[in-house]
């Protein structure tokens, strides 16, 4: 007599993702150099996961999660202290000043790489609002017609 059993790994508690989180020293002479490097390494070298990268760190995802968006705010948060540091907020209006969204993200704000898109850090903040937005709505809405 043979049993046949079936032995499926499951997780039964949620995983958290490893993130991976680097610091460098800051380039105030160039300082959107390091995420532009990285985003076409990342890019050419089709790496998977999840990134955030700024003039002074990478951090690194399987998957977009609240943790890696904690390790991002820390991040961004060490980059603008640097910045307050050597600027005064004189930063703040430089920032302003700049003519590209992306070349504000790169060398300010912070940029996001998913699946071979880059997104300025703001934007993707906005669009995981605007999922969390969608989700709340479609679990307290019961009778949805599909179109």
């Amino acid at each position: 007599m043979q049993i046949e059993t079936d032995h499926k790994e499951t997780d039964v508690e949620p995983h958290t993702p490893q993130i991976e989180s680097e610091s460098f020293s800051p380039d105030f002479e160039n300082p959107g150099n390091f995420p532009r490097r990285e985003a076409n390494r990342i890019k050419r070298e089709k790496l998977p996961g999840i990134w955030y990268l700024n003039p002074v760190a990478r951090v690194r995802s399987p998957k977009d999660s609240e943790e890696f968006m904690r390790v991002v705010a820390k991040r961004q948060a060490e980059w603008f202290r640097h910045l307050t540091r050597q600027f005064k907020n004189g930063w703040r209006e430089a920032r302003n000043q700049e003519s590209s969204r992306f070349q504000q993200a790169f060398e300010f704000d912070g940029i996001i790489i998913l699946d071979g898109i880059v997104l300025p850090i703001m934007d993707w903040k906005l669009f995981r609002v605007d999922e969390l937005r969608k989700k709340h709505t479609k679990s307290k809405t019961c009778t949805q017609v599909p179109f």
